[in-house]
């Protein structure tokens, strides 16, 4: 939530697109160039997927070219509609509060 700014107009305005990577640097593990591998340690864990989480660099290019923006999509959905901020992944299951 914290890469999410609402302007006075409340337009939702997106940042902090420090680790951006291709799909092919990040296959290449720490060998490669990926921001998002170097940069690992900035994201808590609860805001990872599975493989990321594990460091498994080489499966990530192997699946769907959105799944790891699809999976933060879901963590922001989640703590816009709870209201705080996501405190593990088991979290994702509760989906109660979201219409």
């Amino acid at each position: 939530l914290s890469a999410v700014v609402v302007t006075e107009r409340l337009d939702w305005k997106l940042h902090g697109f420090d680790l951006c990577s291709e799909l092919e640097s990040i296959g290449h593990g720490v060998n490669g160039d990926a921001a998002l591998i170097r940069g690992a340690y900035l994201v808590p864990d609860q805001y990872k997927p599975e493989e990321y989480r594990r460091g498994d660099w080489v499966i990530i290019p192997e699946g769907p070219p959105w799944a790891i923006d699809a999976w933060g999509l879901g963590c922001l959905i989640q703590e816009v509609y709870s209201g705080g901020a996501l405190r593990g992944t088991d979290q994702l299951r509760e989906i109660d509060q979201i219409p």
